[in-house]
């Protein structure tokens, strides 16, 4: 994919969510000066970006008047070489006359010690949400003020006598447009109760009333005008001196407005879901084929020194930019509540043995001592998800590799009681202020750096660790005793006492895949010729698809040993709709499926699961996963 076909990409991207983005420098003068933009016309309309660019911050026409403090704000921002992003809001001229409300996310960039500070913007119209925001408040002020004046209508049913006594409003909230009797029988209020309703409200009241308790309940009743609308009622039971339940008392409001509030911003909600799971997927395809071209690459020998040079430096800036990726969407997921754990029973103290084993090349690359020790030689079994504990202390160990100076030492110690399970990662690096301290584990936040930013990262890490930990019931703390005295981080998981585990099986099968068959569903070109490059330099026998309907027509015949099926798929069938009928087919009911897509959210890989795949890998997928997952379905 061509330079330009990606910038187009990523303009579509911004502009199915109402965004924009730009850089933003200092001019001679020093004031704020717009480099580049990109998907502005999208948000503002006629003012495109080959305009924007070159000019002031932001062109003077198109600021609303009460936001002209606004480009000496961010000028001032500019000027104090910030380390962290901060938000700015403001209006601009649309060019059909109105304003838009827009959030600006602007965020530091250097290119040396000694370079300039740039800031480069991510801007999103956010003028409905604050429409509909201020709609909402408006109607909560309607509704107390209703409740205040007694638009809503409070009543007292008789038990006994099955009558219900409503006080003034009743008329106004079902549509009557002649007065109706103050009193009527309990039965007119249910007959105006909707019918899916009905049961579950007899079923409250009634469990209330033997217990004496109120109540409250949502349902829907007929309204003369308007069909159904949705109304809430809060009530109390009255008891006579025996106890005997003799009255109800209460109040009914309509909330019918508040309910398509809530549904408008749901939907929101699901957008915004969209958007994300999009931009993810535009986002980690040319990630993934810059990868599987780097891998191809390595298969091909060259004594060439300087080539070898360029292959790691795009090797490692590729993976860098998948590892801020994967953080991104990770945290947006968790703060969502949309990541659910797999736990199962697992040796904690084999995961901690592994991930040390695992980190310690880049702890002795920087001269860094790194060490694990427990207090007890036996399994230390808890109940977790495999995957999301080993993504915490990988976590904490990159956290204490950035911040710890060479000769320095990094201490993995695990402990535990009957009850819990403690693990500390201990170093004697930079320690920690306390005023940094408080907000240590905030989304986005970092400790102070000079303006070379050396350090790197979003600050999602230790963020992203804390929410795991949290789903498994723990908890996560950081201690320190100062800047310059080294740090302690300490996880403390809840332990099973009698969960028992199995060992898990070695691999002791040889990696040799020759002759082996794999049928690739894939549409884009560009990442399907590279990894069938792979999977052939393997030994596979390899079979591309571009739709669905040519892969399920072809499969029969072909007979694969695994499938790689790729989710957002053209031609009417989805990458889950391949996956679900390869499943109903006898042949394959057991054959390894593994959808590998640049969709990474939760839903999107419960649905796969759900249809029956086998496996659910993000791209881009580096060499090593690809090796690991051949060895576990093939070998």
């Amino acid at each position: 994919m061509s330079v330009s076909e990606q910038l187009e990409t990523v303009r579509s991207a911004l502009q199915s969510g109402g965004s924009f983005i730009y850089r933003l420098a200092l001019d001679e003068h020093g004031r704020p000066h717009v480099c580049f933009t990109l998907g502005l016309e999208s948000v503002l309309g006629g003012v495109d970006d080959e305009a924007a660019s070159g000019g002031p911050l932001w062109l003077g026409r198109l600021l609303h008047p009460d936001d002209s403090a606004i480009p000496e704000q961010i000028g001032q921002f500019l000027r104090d070489r910030p380390d962290a992003p901060r938000l700015f809001e403001y209006r601009l001229t649309h060019e059909d006359g109105g304003y838009r409300w827009l959030e600006d996310w602007l965020s530091p960039v250097r290119a040396g010690q000694d370079a300039e500070t740039e800031l480069v913007g991510f801007v999103t119209d956010v003028t409905q949400r604050r429409s509909a925001q201020r709609h909402e408040s408006s109607v909560r002020a309607r509704l107390q003020m209703a409740l205040e004046i007694s638009g809503a209508f409070s009543y007292v049913s008789d038990l006994d006598e099955g009558t219900v006594s409503f006080h003034a409003g009743l008329e106004n909230l079902l549509g009557y447009d002649e007065p109706l009797p103050n009193s009527l029988p309990r039965q007119w209020w249910i007959d105006r109760v909707h019918p899916d309703d009905i049961e579950r409200c007899l079923s409250v009241v009634h469990a209330a009333t033997a217990a004496g308790e109120g109540f409250e309940l949502e349902y829907r009743v007929r309204h003369q005008k308007r069909d159904w609308i949705h109304i809430k009622e809060v009530a109390r039971t009255l008891v006579d001196p025996q106890g005997r339940p003799t009255q109800h008392a209460g109040f009914v409001i309509d909330i019918t407005e508040m309910k398509r509030l809530v549904d408008k911003l749901e939907q929101r909600d699901q957008e915004k879901d969209q958007f994300l799971a999009i931009l993810g997927h535009e986002l980690r395809n040319p990630l993934a084929s810059l990868l599987s071209a780097m891998a191809v690459l390595d298969l091909v020998d060259s004594a060439d020194k300087r080539l070898h040079k360029v292959k790691q430096i795009v090797k490692r800036q590729v993976g860098h930019m998948k590892a801020l990726l994967d953080d991104l969407f990770l945290a947006a997921s968790l703060l969502r509540g949309k990541v659910e754990l797999k736990p199962q029973p697992i040796n904690l103290r084999d995961i901690l043995e592994g991930l040390v084993a695992d980190h310690r090349a880049r702890f002795d690359e920087k001269g860094i001592d790194l060490a694990f020790r427990t207090t007890t030689d036996e399994a230390v079994v808890i109940d977790g998800d495999a995957v999301r504990l080993r993504q915490i202390f990988a976590n904490l160990l990159s956290n204490a590799l950035k911040f710890t100076p060479s000769d320095g030492r990094v201490e993995v110690i695990l402990t535990a009681t009957s009850q819990t399970v403690d693990v500390t990662v201990s170093d004697t690096g930079e320690g920690i202020d306390p005023g940094v301290l408080e907000r240590l584990f905030d989304p986005f936040r970092q400790g102070p750096q000079t303006i070379a930013r050396e350090k790197g990262g979003l600050g999602l890490g230790l963020a992203i660790a804390k929410g795991f930990v949290e789903l498994h019931g723990g908890t996560l703390t950081a201690h320190s005793a100062g800047s310059g005295r080294g740090s302690n981080f300490v996880v403390e998981l809840p332990r099973e006492s009698d969960t028992q585990t199995t060992e898990p099986a070695t691999d002791s099968a040889a990696r040799d895949f020759t002759d082996r068959r794999a049928l690739l569903v894939e549409d884009n070109e560009d990442f399907a010729h590279l990894f069938q490059l792979q999977l052939e330099q393997k030994g596979l026998v390899v079979a591309w698809d571009t739709d669905g309907h040519a892969a399920l027509e072809r499969v029969e015949e072909f007979e694969p040993d695994i499938i790689f099926c790729d989710i957002g798929l053209p031609g009417g069938y989805s990458g889950y709709d391949v996956i679900e009928k390869l499943r109903q087919n006898d042949t394959f009911v057991t054959t390894p499926i593994i959808a590998i897509t640049g969709y990474g959210q939760q839903t999107d890989q419960d649905s796969a699961h759900r249809v029956g795949c086998t496996e659910y890998v993000t791209k881009p997928l580096d060499p090593a996963q690809l090796d690991e997952l051949l060895t576990k379905h093939l070998a």
